[in-house]
C-alpha cells in the first residue's frame, strides 16, 4: 500500500501566495483558513520579522478566517467614518500610514493614525 501524500496544515497569519494558495486549507485545529492578499495590517501576524524566508513578496497574502472578497475598497482615510465591525483593524491608508478604527473620546467610531 502506497501512502498517500497529506497537505500540510497552516496556520492563521501565516504567509501564503494569493496567485497560488486558491483553495481554502485546514488548520491544525479543524478551522478553514483561506488565503488572502496583505493588506498592511499585520495585526494577527505581528508584522515584522516572518520566518518565512522570501515569503514577503508583493504578491504575498495571510491566512485568515475570512474568505477573500471580491470587491476592491478603497483605502480608509484618516479622520474618515468607520463601522463597529472596523474597530481594532490596522490597514494602510492612500499614504502607506497604518490607521486603526478607534472610537473618539465623543463616541463616534473613525479611522486613527497609530503609527
Amino acid at each position: 500500500m502506497v501512502p498517500t501524500p497529506q497537505p500540510s496544515a497552516v496556520f492563521l497569519g501565516e504567509a501564503c501566495a494569493p496567485g497560488r494558495n486558491k483553495a481554502p486549507a485546514t488548520a491544525v485545529n479543524g478551522l478553514v483558513l483561506y488565503c488572502v492578499p496583505d493588506d498592511g495590517a499585520g495585526s494577527s501576524a505581528g508584522g515584522a520579522g516572518t520566518s518565512a524566508g522570501g515569503a514577503g513578496s508583493s504578491a504575498g497574502g495571510r491566512w485568515s478566517t475570512e474568505p477573500p472578497t471580491s470587491s476592491v475598497q478603497p483605502p480608509p482615510e484618516e479622520g474618515g467614518s468607520c463601522q463597529q465591525a472596523d474597530v481594532g483593524r490596522v490597514l494602510r491608508d492612500s499614504a502607506g500610514r497604518p490607521v486603526s478604527c478607534l472610537r473618539d473620546p465623543n463616541g463616534l467610531l473613525s479611522w486613527s493614525d497609530v503609527s
